[in-house]
Formats: C-alpha cells, sequence, structure tokens
C-alpha cells in the first residue's frame, strides 16, 4: 500500500482541506480466495486493485474527540485468469464532539458513522469487499457476513467516555502492555441491504442492534471487546 497526504496538521478545528487535518491518497492490492463448495453468485476467490482518497480532520486519529474523517473507496477485481470481473465504490463519514467532562470522567464523546456502498458490476463483489453487514464492525450483534447483496446502508451513534478511575494499570500482570487510559462506549447501530441502492428500499425494516464496548489504550492502539443485542441474537467479540 502507498499513501500520499497533503494540508496541514490534524485539528479538526474547520472542515477545509487545505487549513486543517491531512488528505491521503491510498492504493491497495488485494488477494483472497475460499476454498469450499458452495452455490453462490458471490466470487470465492478474487484478486485486484483499490483506490481510495480520505480527509482526516479529527485531533487524535486512533481515538478521535473532536472533527470528522471522509473516506471515498473503490475496489475491484479486472477479472485476470479465472477469476470473475467486479468493482465496487463506497463512501464512508465519521464526525466526533467533545461533551462536557463530568466529576468522574476525563472525556465523554459523541461520535456518529455512516456508510454506503454500491455494486458497480454485473457480478456482485465477495461479501468481505462488497455490501455487507454483520460481524465485528457494522451491526456486531448478528453473526460475520449475515446480510449481503448489492448495496448497502450503515449508521451508527456511539457515547464514549474515559473514567477518572485508573484501576486498570494497578492490575500486576498487565503492567507489560502499558496500558496508558481505559474507556466504555454504548453505541447503536442500524443498516440494510439491497439489490439496488434505492433510498427509500435502504431506508425501510432496517435492522439494528444495541451494545457496549470496554476499550483500553495500550502500546499506542486500540483494543476493545464488544458485546451487542439484537432481536435475532446477541454477541461479543
Amino acid at each position: 500500500m502507498r499513501a500520499y497526504w497533503w494540508g496541514g496538521a490534524n485539528g479538526g478545528e474547520v472542515f477545509n482541506p487545505f487549513k486543517s487535518g491531512r488528505t491521503y491518497f491510498q492504493t491497495s492490492f488485494f488477494h483472497h480466495n475460499r476454498n469450499y463448495e458452495v452455490d453462490t453468485v458471490f466470487p470465492l476467490s478474487t484478486t485486484g486493485i483499490g483506490f481510495s482518497l480520505k480527509y482526516d480532520n479529527t485531533d487524535f486519529p486512533v481515538n478521535p474527540s473532536v472533527g470528522s474523517v471522509m473516506n471515498v473507496e473503490i475496489k475491484m477485481d479486472p477479472g485476470l485468469g479465472s477469476n470473475q470481473q467486479w468493482s465496487a465504490a463506497e463512501i464512508e463519514f465519521s464526525t466526533y464532539f467533545k461533551l462536557p467532562r463530568g466529576p468522574l470522567t476525563k472525556q465523554q464523546v459523541i461520535a456518529f458513522n455512516a456508510w454506503t456502498v454500491q455494486t458497480l458490476s454485473d457480478t456482485p463483489a465477495p461479501h468481505y469487499y462488497g455490501a455487507t453487514l454483520g460481524g465485528l464492525y457494522r451491526l456486531r450483534a448478528y453473526p460475520i457476513e449475515r446480510f449481503h447483496d448489492n448495496s448497502a446502508i450503515y449508521y451508527s451513534a456511539e457515547f464514549r467516555t474515559i473514567p477518572h478511575s485508573d484501576w486498570i494499570r494497578d492490575i500486576s500482570f498487565l503492567e507489560l502492555a502499558n496500558l496508558e487510559w481505559w474507556e466504555i462506549a454504548i453505541f447503536y447501530e442500524m443498516g440494510r441491504v439491497a439489490p439496488n441502492w434505492d433510498f427509500k428500499e435502504l431506508h425501510s425494516a432496517m435492522k439494528s442492534d444495541i451494545g457496549i464496548s470496554f476499550r483500553v489504550m495500550a502500546n499506542n492502539d486500540i483494543g476493545r471487546l464488544d458485546i451487542a443485542w439484537s432481536d435475532e441474537d446477541g454477541l461479543f467479540g
């Protein structure tokens, strides 16, 4: 993968690529293969390339408290060899608002996320690259790839807080993890897949879930455990 950026330092003061944040152009190459017998129109093996343009205008990309992130991406498999040709385009936007600190908290943030994808080819994209909901990142109460089609839309809202208490840092066997802080988040998600990108259809009979997430900042990265519930099931991971 290669990434190029232009713009000022991250911050989120204003939504202007020439004054705040950073803009990235990225290319990525991928190969994925699933080797099992199944009757499906979705490709099981794919080799392709992706292009994305990302504008990150947040104060802290790992765990933002203010600003926004927008990403526009196209993925495609040109259909070389025995592969099926497919392409898909997606847009994702996230925004963050810092709330006043409470008597027991160091930080409180409201976060919103919206994502949509549309298949551009006659052949649908593989589940793991296309219009799919369910799993660790979108509609977390449902099994991985529970919903898939040619298009999808997804929304989430999240309240997260970093408590003043540092009790987790006092656990002796976790000292090597270089824990910096811990965080609790409450989230709500909703989304829908459909054969075609139709605003009315995608916003009817949407699936949803609610959950809680426990997160820690360790070794300059976020580790998390999510627990989510829906009208069908409850999962954690």
